[in-house]
């Protein structure tokens, strides 16, 4: 079996799925061989934005590391939140669709936010994933309009909520304004680094982030393989 990834037929499909097609949307919830590319849209959103913040910075420029902490978190949280929506949609308003079928085509719809190697239009990319999330639900999960705002608004907030009790969100986001002591808090060895601030500890070995807070709050999250 040829398990070999035709980029250029991926890409048309996620482009289909960004402008509201909603038979290829269909195609790609029930296509099982998709939820790996579904992964790498993901993936590579975070690292296009990752490589956005650092060539062109906003306003503070995030170190290296903590750019690529902020990173491995947008695809922790953007995971989370897929799988917060899937589950809001399903037990409170009924939704159809199963979780799997979802996340692909979520997962091809994000792909809008590579916009975000240009931080300046990553609000735009933002606002569209919005619309992308609103068709989907409609379309997948055959939710009402009402459902599906309001699967919307309880998703963000319960995945706001999740992250900022597992210590990931705000300490995250707090190392934006590090400098050249950075130094001082994180040391790494290859593929392993350790990060020690006010708000607790945080660790990569590998594909594993281990994040651990100074309350004893603890969370192991591992970016799944790609390899088939």
């Amino acid at each position: 079996m040829n398990n070999k990834i035709d980029w250029k037929k991926e890409l048309q499909d996620a482009w289909n799925t960004v402008i509201l097609n909603k038979s290829t949307m269909q195609h790609i919830a029930q296509d099982k061989s998709k939820t790996t590319f579904a992964y790498y849209i993901i993936i590579i959103s975070a690292l296009l934005s990752f490589i956005g913040s650092q060539i062109f910075p906003v306003m503070l420029k995030p170190t290296f590391l903590s750019g690529f902490l902020i990173a491995i978190i947008q695809i922790a949280g953007a995971i989370i939140f897929i799988y917060i929506m899937s589950f809001i949609a399903k037990k409170i308003f009924n939704g159809k669709a199963k979780h799997d079928e979802l996340f692909r085509v979520m997962g091809y719809g994000m792909a809008i936010t590579w916009i975000g190697l240009i931080p300046h239009l990553s609000f735009i990319g933002g606002l569209w994933v919005m619309v992308v999330m609103f068709v989907v639900l409609k379309s997948i999960h055959k939710l009402t309009i009402g459902g599906t705002i309001g699967t919307l608004i309880i998703s963000s907030i319960l995945t706001l909520v999740i992250l900022g009790i597992l210590g990931i969100f705000f300490p995250i986001y707090s190392t934006m304004g590090l400098t050249s002591n950075t130094n001082d808090y994180m040391k790494m060895n290859g593929k392993e680094f350790k990060m020690n601030t006010k708000d607790g500890t945080m660790e990569m070995k590998g594909n594993t982030m281990k994040i651990k807070t100074k309350d004893g709050q603890s969370i192991e999250y591992t970016i799944p393989n790609m390899k088939k």
